[in-house]
């Protein structure tokens, strides 16, 4: 790799993470109440001093909007990366963290709780108590990809194209099953809605963000660690092979690692689509496919892209509020096409 390509990627990832330091700034200072970007920078360079103050500004800051942005950021950050590997893997421009399930089981054990909990609240899923939808997309989320990995299992071999495959099949049921439980949704129906096709951060609070954090941290430090088994794959697993790379166990882990990021994602934000696709294909396409360099890449610019379209989604027409999986599929939907039509002058699809 030349100097020049080096320091290019270096250059990427450092505005990736200060578009994601702007977003944040934006993110706190807009709302209802505006607060100046530099009044924002002084509360969260002085933490001690905004928590002892009473104002106005240090408690929208610090107890209403930062875990908010924070929430959207940790959201964004793991879609991406979740994103960049199932591409690696998959060797597709077009593969997203949903590809093999994800999307259809969170979807189902969401509604499941909404349905059958008394004690459902907004849309989005909010207990009034315990959050108990989020907890159930996560093991929606999880147990769709086990599912999908076994049913592609032969042989204690996984071939990619069969785990494809079992991915739509496991998606396809899934879905309908959804569907039937939205049939007896009676007055639950918005929620449901809510929660599936337009994902938000609108109850976001300190506690949701400590619990997402850790998995959202620990499975980007994962992922980076795989980033030289993630090169590797990405010229096919005959050339990983030869290159010593154990095939069958690094994809395991690696698939493992982005269905942990994707489940806590959704978990966290419901169904937000496009941030998977869209920013980890841009950045292998302004700076190559070495993962050593698209895994932070990709976290600080997914963690910008999502907390930048919040930011929007509240502020646009306020005070109603657009929900954030509208404003992305608004960006993502033409990019989508985009990446479509490329792919098929390249024969890619």
């Amino acid at each position: 790799m030349t100097v020049g390509r080096k320091r290019k990627r270096k250059l990427i990832i450092v505005a990736a993470a200060l578009a994601m330091a702007v977003g944040i700034i934006l993110g706190l200072g807009a709302g209802a109440v505006k607060i100046a970007p530099s009044r924002v920078a002084w509360l969260l360079l002085h933490p001690g001093e905004a928590a002892k103050s009473r104002e106005l500004e240090s408690r929208i800051v610090w107890q209403m909007r930062l875990p908010r942005v924070l929430l959207a950021c940790m959201t964004g950050g793991g879609l991406s990366i979740a994103g960049a590997i199932f591409q690696a893997l998959f060797r597709n421009p077009m593969a997203d963290p949903y590809i093999i399930g994800a999307s259809s089981g969170a979807a189902l054990g969401a509604v499941l709780v909404i349905l059958f909990s008394a004690d459902i609240g907004a849309a989005g899923g909010i207990l009034r108590g315990v959050r108990l939808v989020p907890v159930a997309a996560f093991i929606g989320a999880i147990a769709a990809v086990m599912l999908s990995y076994a049913l592609a299992r032969v042989r204690n071999s996984v071939q990619l194209f069969t785990l494809l495959l079992s991915g739509v099949a496991v998606n396809a049921f899934f879905s309908a099953m959804v569907t039937m439980v939205i049939y007896f949704a009676g007055k639950r129906l918005h929620e449901m809605i809510a929660w599936m096709m337009m994902g938000g951060f609108g109850a976001a609070s300190w506690t949701d963000t400590a619990l997402l954090t850790p998995y959202i941290v620990i499975g980007a430090l994962l992922a980076y660690s795989r980033s030289r088994d993630l090169n590797a794959l990405s010229f096919g697993e005959e050339i990983a092979h030869v290159s010593g790379v154990d095939v069958r166990r690094v994809r395991l882990i690696v698939l493992a690692i982005a269905s942990v990021l994707t489940a806590a994602s959704v978990a966290a934000g419901g169904l937000i689509g496009f941030v998977g696709l869209v920013v980890p294909h841009l950045l292998r396409i302004a700076g190559g496919a070495d993962h050593r360099y698209l895994i932070p890449a990709s976290f600080f610019g997914g963690a910008a892209f999502l907390v930048i379209a919040d930011t929007i989604g509240r502020t646009v027409i306020a005070p109603t509020e657009l929900p954030v999986g509208l404003i992305t599929a608004l960006f993502g939907g033409p990019f989508f096409a985009w990446i479509l039509r490329k792919a098929r002058l390249e024969g890619q699809v």
